[in-house]
């Protein structure tokens, strides 16, 4: 009976343990962003919605269309999207895109 306890409140301590170790990997498909040019902007945007499916971007309250490429802002807040061409090349995780969430004053 006692080896029966000890058995049951291992599996009980396993199985506790595996859901307090925290989330799987997610794969936030970065992948497959489609650059969408916006004319005319000065910060070398894209469209937001085809660089990040699936995802919304609001900056303070509000939802934004544009996202910035192999470009960052030094004091503002918005999302970049860069690739291995940029001047940030180093900093691409993985793959081909990598996101940059940027905190303003």
């Amino acid at each position: 009976m006692k080896l029966r306890s000890m058995a049951w409140l291992l599996v009980v301590s396993f199985v506790l343990l595996r859901s307090a170790s925290g989330q799987d990997f997610q794969n936030l498909d970065f992948e497959s962003a489609t650059l969408v040019p916006v004319p005319g902007d000065p910060y070398n945007g894209v469209q937001f919605a085809p660089a990040f499916p699936e995802w919304t971007q609001t900056i303070a309250g509000a939802i934004d269309t544009n996202a910035l490429y192999n470009n960052i802002f030094l004091d503002s807040a918005g999302i970049a999207i860069i690739d291995h061409t940029s001047s940030w090349s180093g900093r691409v995780i993985e793959g081909d895109y990598t996101a940059i969430l940027e905190s303003g004053l």
